[in-house]
């Protein structure tokens, strides 16, 4: 900034006893900071007219404007030269500005910039040259330090910018425009970020946080000064792995390492690209709307077909994850979802762009039940429950699609304990059979005389065969006939044929299945009365 002070008129002073005239125009011109523009910051016109003598005694007021209030005040010394002079530039009443003289140059300007009433920005002259400023906050201490060259331009100026009382930024000029800067964002006296400039505007800007000579930030500017792209190290290892791009000082796109961020005109995600294989092949996408996620989609064998949708709704739910299993290019399972919990899954298990497969789950995300088409002619005959209170899993089939199971498997952790099965379609079992805790037939029923009872029970031994065997023959619900095997040969039969609960026909037979002799109760005593051979 250059300070000019210009003195005109007689300047003299012809007799203490008689008035003089002096008539001063004190200027001082203005450069703002980094820019070449001038202008003058306040025009002093005073004209006095006093006796000399009075001049050491009292300052001397002025009412430039004739409002009837004072705005410039002068104080002069013994000689009649100018001390100070000050002024009141917004008619307050309050003085704003003082420049202060020492052998009628001026070697300090005070200004109030915010009209508070305290003085927060000091000019210091050197041969009416300025050489620095000094901005006050409000506890009187220097947040900002300007130093100025020859010709006033500024070619330093050290901020405060935490009101620490360190001077924690630096900026440095040529011909009064910046060219760099550094910064101390720890005041520990290492400077952790640098930046150059070109014609007023950045260039490009480094940021070492941790101090350990290595950026973790380079940031190039464009021609607006606005960012225009940047390097990153986001894992602090020494390497810049992450590149934004900026459009019009927002991030456009964003590439760290294996992955890939494009963001709108809001600086929000759009959409996301990644590499999880490191393969150069973008393989994992995620699209954005308004910074919400809608879609994520992967390509999980790198055919260049999606294998797995996932969309979301505005409240960032999912809603429904599309899968091709198979990689054909086809989605063949869809899991629907209600309040990011799934609720129903469906598949096309044979590829014919049919569903033939759908699963449903209970409010807790646990399976309920399945049905399955398995002949795939659109009919869902096979049904499992997974909720039913006494068994792991319960299979139903319909394949005469009369809405009734003509088969039922009943599992206990993956192993079948009981099958029923309705082979005359009738509505009724016809067979029955028990397994136990390995899943060996231990117990299977029949219903021998199609009377809609189980009439016909056999049991099994331990190596497969059938034991003994128990049939009710007028169906009541009581053993009536008693079969007995050995190594799956029936070896004798027990009867009770008046169905009092007690037998009284006895059977035996060969090894060849042969029957070699009979016994009978007739009167019913317990005790066998005749005997056939």
């Amino acid at each position: 900034m250059a300070f000019l002070l210009e003195k005109t008129g007689t300047g003299k002073i012809k007799n203490p006893n008689f008035e003089m005239d002096i008539h001063m125009g004190l200027q001082i011109k203005t450069k703002k900071i980094g820019k070449h523009l001038a202008g003058w910051f306040f025009v002093i016109c005073l004209t006095m007219i006093a006796p000399y003598a009075d001049a050491a005694d009292k300052p001397m007021e002025k009412d430039t404007d004739g409002d009837g209030v004072t705005d410039t005040r002068s104080l002069f010394d013994d000689d009649g030269k100018i001390l100070r002079v000050e002024m009141d530039t917004n008619k307050d009443g309050r003085m704003d500005q003082v420049q202060y003289y020492e052998k009628e140059t001026m070697v300090r300007a005070e200004r109030d910039t915010d009209l508070d009433g305290q003085m927060d920005c000091l000019d210091y002259f050197d041969q009416e040259k300025r050489t620095r400023q000094e901005r006050i906050n409000k506890d009187r201490a220097v947040y900002q330090l300007t130093l100025f060259a020859e010709n006033d331009e500024p070619k330093e100026m050290r901020k405060d910018t935490t009101g620490s009382g360190f001077f924690d930024t630096i900026y440095y000029f040529s011909k009064g425009r910046p060219v760099s800067s550094s910064r101390d964002t720890d005041e520990n006296g290492t400077v952790n970020i640098l930046e150059t400039y070109a014609n007023d505007k950045p260039v490009k800007r480094t940021v070492d946080e941790n101090e350990d000579g290595k950026p973790e930030t380079i940031l190039l500017f464009d021609k607006q000064g606005l960012p225009g792209e940047s390097r990153h190290d986001l894992t602090h290892d020494g390497f810049l792995e992450t590149v934004r791009f900026y459009q019009a000082g927002k991030v456009i796109r964003e590439e760290r390492d294996n992955i890939i961020f494009i963001f709108d005109e809001k600086g929000l995600p759009k959409e996301f690209l990644e590499d999880t294989t490191r393969s150069g092949f973008i393989d994992k996408r995620a699209y954005f709307t308004n910074g919400k996620m809608i879609r994520r989609t992967l390509d999980e064998n790198r055919d260049g077909k999606i294998d797995t949708s996932v969309f979301w709704n505005d409240q960032e739910e999912r809603t429904r994850v599309e899968s091709d299993t198979d990689f054909n290019g086809v989605m063949d399972t869809f899991q629907y979802y209600e309040k990011d919990r799934i609720t129903r899954l469906e598949k096309d298990e044979n590829s014919d762009g049919k569903i033939n497969l759908k699963l449903y789950y209970n409010s807790s995300g646990e399976k309920e039940k399945q049905v399955r088409d398995a002949d795939a002619d659109g009919y869902f005959e096979t049904t499992h429950w997974f909720n039913h209170p006494d068994w792991s899993l319960v299979v139903e089939i319909d394949n005469n699609r009369d809405r009734k199971p003509d088969a039922r498997f009943f599992y206990t952790d993956s192993v079948l304990r009981v099958k029923e099965l309705d082979e005359n379609h009738d509505g009724k079992i016809d067979l029955k059979e028990y397994y136990n805790p390995q899943g060996r037939l231990i117990k299977s029923q029949e219903d021998e005389l199609q009377t809609g009872n189980l009439t016909l029970t056999w049991f099994y031994d331990e190596d497969g065969p059938a034991g003994r065997a128990e049939k009710d023959t007028n169906a009541d619900h009581a053993v009536d006939v008693r079969f007995f095997y050995e190594k799956g040969k029936l070896v004798s039969v027990e009867e009770d044929s008046n169905h009092d609960g007690k037998p009284d026909i006895w059977e035996t037979y060969d090894t060849a299945e042969a029957l070699v002799k009979r016994r009978k109760d007739l009167d019913f005593d317990g005790k066998p009365d005749v005997e056939e051979p």
